[in-house]
């Protein structure tokens, strides 16, 4: 008898949980790009990581291009077999793959990428997206996610 009082009450929570848990719990959000997303988070801690650890064990400063009134992370500082990036991360605009000096290239940037990564007065990691055809970003000149990657 009580193995009937527990197994109907089994069936009946499980019953329960099929009914009252959301069958779209675990689905992306049919609003947002969640690989691009992803992917744009990804290479922001990223770049967070590197200029923080530039900061602290590289040269006391950040890696930005000397040049730029706009702080822009030199992600050639950055890059390198025995630097803190191993290759340059995806999504780079032309404009950060650049040294301290603004001088050297170490590729895999493109200005068909949209974001140009660059570093505020606290040293956070913010990103400037630009469009590469018009209304490419949600919002032009805007930190964050825009709706395109990369």
């Amino acid at each position: 008898m009580r193995l009937a009082i527990l197994m109907i009450t089994v069936i009946v929570v499980i019953a329960l949980a099929v009914t009252l848990i959301p069958t779209d719990l675990f689905s992306p959000d049919s609003n947002s790009n969640s690989d691009g997303e992803s992917a744009y988070n990804l290479v922001r801690d990223e770049l967070q990581l590197a200029t923080t650890g530039y900061l602290a064990d590289v040269y006391h400063d950040y890696p930005v291009v000397i040049e730029s009134s706009q702080r822009t992370i030199a992600i050639c500082e950055l890059v390198g077999p025995d630097e803190l990036l191993r290759e340059v991360p995806d999504g780079c605009r032309v404009a950060n793959c650049r040294d301290i000096d603004g001088i050297a290239d170490c590729g895999g940037c493109a200005d068909t990428n949209h974001y140009e990564w660059r570093l505020d007065d606290n040293g956070n990691v913010y990103s400037v997206c630009v469009d590469v055809v018009a209304g490419d970003c949600a919002v032009a000149d805007a930190d964050g996610y825009q709706g395109t990657w990369p």
